[in-house]
């Protein structure tokens, strides 16, 4: 699916059928760094998949491992901002912290322009949206794919958590066949 902004398609490594990236059209380095002209498309655009998610899988998370600059760790090996939405039950933000070394301090935002804050102090994040609520989490450095990790332990393979070396491509098929006709058009 294509919007004047943005593009959706099922996620490579996808640990769990659903699995969908919201990217930008442009390169920006993370959410943090989009124009903020571009965020009410965003926001609809998000709330529009989950709506469509929510209708097959239930409740469904956002997230974005921020990276402060490109080759970052945080990034996951990709340099392009992407937000992940995940059919997923459990509580991710307590999740994550079993991979971390230390207590992860989370901030309440209030929309994705707040992203710009730890991005411009050159701050790796971490953006939750769980239960209506939106966080991120900053630090200097985050390891590679966290949430990923979080996630993979949580549906029992934790050793699947890296999208490089697992492409989970049946899930990645089954969210084509099952979202094909639904999202093949902006909506």
């Amino acid at each position: 699916m294509r919007t004047s902004s943005f593009t959706v398609f099922p996620s490579v490594g996808s640990l769990v059928p659903g699995w969908l990236l919201v990217v930008p059209n442009l390169t920006f380095t993370c959410v943090g760094e989009i124009p903020v002209e571009q965020h009410a498309e965003l926001e609809d655009l998000v709330g529009f998949l989950k709506g469509k998610l929510d209708r097959h899988f239930g409740r469904v998370v956002s997230f974005e491992h921020g990276p402060s600059c490109i080759n970052s760790l945080a990034g996951c090996g990709v340099n392009q901002a992407h937000v992940h939405l995940v059919p997923f039950q459990g509580d991710l933000k307590n999740a994550v912290q079993e991979f971390v070394a230390d207590k992860l301090n989370w901030e309440e935002v209030a929309n994705w322009s707040d992203l710009a804050r730890p991005f411009s102090s050159g701050m790796d994040y971490l953006y939750l949206e769980q239960d209506g609520k939106k966080h991120f989490a900053a630090a200097p450095k985050f390891g590679s794919q966290l949430f990923r990790r979080a996630i993979a332990s949580h549906v029992g393979h934790p050793e699947r958590y890296d999208w490089k070396q697992y492409d989970n491509a049946e899930n990645l098929e089954s969210t084509i066949s099952l979202f094909a006709n639904e999202l093949s058009t902006a909506h």
